[in-house]
């Protein structure tokens, strides 16, 4: 199996595991795609988001900013972030996240609502 195949397998499988909510078994899967790739954006934002619905907030938040690091036009991953500020009760930090998101994506009505309650 080639790299690039290999590295689609763990991210498919991952990320379905993530979905049933198996997030303990799909954790390895998102760690055995950092290996085949330590850049790849989307292993690091699979990874943090099972990192942060496992409550593992700081390995989350850097996984998520280093995915953005390598592409930073993401919305989905500053919408995450800003989700998990807010839930730190660190509203600037996510309001912040959440304009850099509608900036991103700016006809999606969700991230411009998400935006407005923050900023109440």
């Amino acid at each position: 199996m080639s790299e690039d195949d290999a590295l689609t397998v763990a991210l498919e499988r991952g990320r379905e595991l993530r979905l049933e909510n198996r997030l303990e078994e799909a954790l390895p899967y998102f760690e055995a795609a950092l290996r085949v790739d330590p850049g790849c954006p989307r292993a690091l934002a699979g990874y943090g988001a099972t990192l942060a619905r496992l409550g593992l907030t700081a390995r989350a938040f850097e996984a998520y900013w280093e995915a953005l690091r390598l592409q930073p036009a993401q919305p989905r991953i500053y919408a995450a972030l800003a989700s998990m500020y807010l839930q730190q009760g660190c509203a600037g930090s996510a309001v912040d996240c959440f304009r850099q998101a509608v900036e991103l994506a700016p006809d999606n009505e969700i991230l411009r609502s998400n935006l407005l309650y923050t900023l109440h």
